[in-house]
């Protein structure tokens, strides 16, 4: 997308510091799974899943969702 396009105002916050890769990408999924990705009618911008959900079962116990 080139400069200046929807996410050029976007303001980013660190929510949660101190996380493995795996843990980020839970969190990340988590909150693709529960807002949705905006290519299907949801709120948020990422153009992919952070996990496939054919490899969502590799994941599972990784980190709660009520942790952050």
């Amino acid at each position: 997308m080139a400069a200046g396009g929807e996410r050029a105002s976007l303001l980013f916050e660190t929510q949660v510091t101190g996380l493995t890769k795996a843990e980020a990408r839970v969190i990340e999924q988590n909150f693709i799974n529960q807002y949705g990705l905006q290519r299907n009618g949801g709120a948020l911008l990422n153009k992919i899943n952070s996990i496939a959900p054919n490899n969502w079962k590799n994941f599972s116990g990784i980190i709660p969702s009520s942790a952050y």
